[in-house]
């Protein structure tokens, strides 16, 4: 749910930013079409759970008596 609250909330920026840059910057042309907003917002929920699972593998090793001592 937060990857893909990320995903909308970095598709909004994005365009928001594009139209900024555009008025600063005229003969640059920034495109981006709702398939490529959709493709990267599946990459990265597709990718999230793994680079989440890996420290998750990572604690399940180390005793949590042994992480809390100062």
């Amino acid at each position: 749910v937060t990857v893909a609250a990320g995903c909308l909330a970095g598709a909004a920026l994005s365009y928001g930013l594009a139209a900024v840059t555009a008025r600063w910057l005229p003969t640059l042309e920034l495109t981006a079409t709702g398939v490529d907003v959709a493709l990267v917002s599946l990459v990265l929920i597709s990718v999230s759970p793994v680079g989440a699972t890996v420290p998750m593998i990572r604690l399940r090793r180390i005793d949590p008596v042994e992480a809390f001592r100062p």
